[in-house]
């Protein structure tokens, strides 16, 4: 969720420092309208439960903190059973760990080549890092193309 709100450039709904202005400012409705998708997607990407938990919050700031201190326990028996688990995750030929590095190189990239981005993690079978790299560098001219 945290890479979701960072990628709209809505973090600071969830992590204090975007003050909820006053109603007579002439930021308030854009605020409203903001902290109103930040909310809808929180709502949205839990589980029915836990989304009736936190009905009543409507301020985003105030949804993420009773979320973390109801769920935010940080269990390390659990963290390190689920790395364990992961680690020794195999198949055949390695697909999975290979997928997994070009997805998280995608997910690294700015916000410039968010439509390769999503094309590319459409794929399926996604394709390897190799590949990869040169579609990106083929979208890296066409920005200096259109840029001169």
């Amino acid at each position: 969720m945290l890479l979701a709100l960072k990628e709209k450039n809505k973090l600071k709904f969830v992590n204090g420092s975007l003050t909820k202005p006053n109603e007579d400012d002439t930021l308030f409705e854009a605020w409203k309208r903001c902290n109103t998708y930040v909310v809808s997607w929180i709502n949205l990407s839990l589980s029915p439960k836990i989304s009736e938990s936190v009905v009543w919050d409507n301020i985003a700031l105030d949804l993420w903190k009773d979320l973390k201190h109801q769920y935010y326990q940080g269990d390390k028996y659990r963290v390190v059973k689920l790395q364990a688990e992961l680690f020794s995750t195999r198949q055949g030929d390695l697909s999975y760990r290979r997928e997994d590095c070009t997805t998280r190189f995608l997910r690294g990239l700015n916000d410039q080549y968010s439509t390769v981005r999503s094309q590319l993690m459409l794929m399926n079978p996604m394709p390897d890092i190799n590949a990869v790299f040169p579609m990106l560098i083929q979208q890296e001219r066409q920005f200096g193309d259109t840029q001169e």
